[in-house]
Parts: structure tokens; C-alpha cells; sequence
């Protein structure tokens, strides 16, 4: 059975390719070579899957932000993981014992589109070590290190402690480490956190936050940085405060 909207994408895809080999004249043995590359690429555990979040999965936020009143969305990146452990607001996340990282508060209010508060919304907040890995994902690291999950009070209050993040290289020995270079292009992403806001009768809404100032953020790999999402740090009471407030369209 056909499928109307497959149908639609894939001859909209195949008219933008062909038109780059057009206006490019690629040849027959430079159309080959690519064809061995993505090969190669998919011979490699997650290489392909690497390469296409890299230079692709922005594209999915930017049309999510064209369809949404709310707040700006932002890629899911492929570390995000089920059953983080849940902590009360103020809390600080886990984190590995010998971590000397600078600390920071993340803190803000989730409204609706109609400017109201939301009560009971749940955050799921997740980043890198200081050292640039991943909890759950990466070897040495529990996967309750550097996760946690918390809920707005009556006020759409939320605030969570936990040791800032560092810019990392994405994993770049393979064929997406190999194309970037091919195009003058570093493999580096800007230190950042994510977040997935979900509740009952909420668009679920996942983004990031990056530090202003911050190596990279003006030259991510993924392209992915947002002007809305890069806010700045301020010292308030002695501690390094970002405020990031949501604004959450209803399902």
C-alpha cells in the first residue's frame, strides 16, 4: 500500500540530491566513491547512525519550532536514557565523588502558551561528565551519575544543581570524523544540558542549554546551537545561576 507521505519525502529528496549532483557535475566515479564511503560508514557500528544525527537531526528541532507556539527545541542527541533517578527541586544530581567540576544552578518556571504556570510537569535533565563522557553509556560511569528527573511545584518551579558540563569531540576516528575533516570542519560540540519536559496534555518538548561564552558554541559540529538557547551565568548568593525558563504547547 502506498504511502502518501513516504511518497512525498523521498521524491522531495531524491529532486534536491539530483539537483546538487546538477549543479555540482558529479561524476560517475565521484558518485561511486560516495557510495563506498556510506558503505563503509554503515559497516561500522553506529557510524552511519553518527553521521546522519551530525549533519541532520537539527533539521527535526527546526521544524518542530515551526509547528510549536512554545519554547525553542533542540536535538535529543542519542544518550538520553529511561529511569533516571528522581530528586526534589534544590537537589544536586549524582556525580562521581572524584569530580572537580565548576558547579552550577540551573533554575526557571514551565508555563503554557497561555502564560500560566504548569504544576507536576517532569524534567529529565542529562549532560556529560567533566570529562566529556556519558553515564549509562560510556564504561566507568553508573547510569544514575549525571541524570536526574524532577517536577515543577505549584509555582511551574523548577531548579536543579549538578557540576557543569565541557565541550567533547563526537566520536571522530570514523568515516563522520573523516567527512568533517574532508570539509575543514572540526568534530567538537559546545558543553551543554538537556532537557525533556513531558506531562499530561503537553507537546513533549526536548532541548538544550549552552553556557554563553563557551568554546564551540559558535561553531557546533551539529549545528545545533540555537541564539535562544545560549544563556549566561550569574552569581547570585555566590553560586553560578543560569535561569532557563519553558514555555510548553498543549497535545
Amino acid at each position: 500500500m502506498k504511502n502518501e507521505r513516504v511518497n512525498a519525502i523521498v521524491e522531495d529528496l531524491v529532486d534536491v540530491i539530483r539537483g546538487v549532483m546538477l549543479k555540482h557535475s558529479v561524476t560517475n566515479d565521484e558518485f561511486k566513491q560516495a557510495i563506498e564511503f556510506l558503505e563503509g560508514a554503515s559497516r561500522e557500528t553506529f557510524e552511519l547512525q553518527l553521521m546522519l544525527r551530525n549533519f541532520f537531526e537539527i533539521t527535526t528541532a527546526v521544524a518542530a519550532n515551526q509547528e510549536h507556539e512554545g519554547s525553542a527545541a533542540n536535538i535529543a542527541g542519542p544518550f538520553y536514557l529511561e529511569g533516571a533517578p528522581e530528586i526534589a527541586n534544590g537537589e544536586h544530581i549524582k556525580v562521581l565523588e572524584e569530580s572537580n567540576g565548576e558547579e552550577v544552578t540551573i533554575r526557571g518556571h514551565v508555563k503554557g502558551t497561555d502564560g500560566k504556570p504548569i504544576e507536576g510537569v517532569k524534567l529529565d535533565v542529562w549532560h556529560s561528565t567533566p570529562v566529556g563522557t556519558y553515564s549509562g553509556v560510556h564504561p566507568g560511569i553508573p547510569a544514575d551519575h549525571y541524570r536526574a528527573k524532577l517536577t515543577t511545584d505549584a509555582a511551574g518551579y523548577y531548579e536543579v544543581k549538578t557540576t557543569k558540563p565541557v565541550p567533547y569531540q563526537i566520536p571522530h576516528d570514523g568515516h563522520t570524523g573523516q567527512l568533517l575533516t574532508m570539509m575543514g570542519r572540526h568534530s567538537w560540540r559546545p558543553a551543554h544540558v538537556h532537557f525533556k519536559a513531558h506531562g499530561e496534555g503537553l507537546v513533549e518538548h526536548i532541548t538544550q542549554v549552552y553556557f554563553e561564552g563557551e568554546d564551540y558554541v559558535d561553531s557546533d559540529c551539529c549545528d545545533a546551537v540555537i541564539d535562544e538557547l545560549v544563556l549566561p551565568t550569574a552569581q547570585v548568593n555566590g553560586e553560578n545561576v543560569i535561569t532557563k525558563d519553558f514555555v510548553l504547547d498543549p497535545a
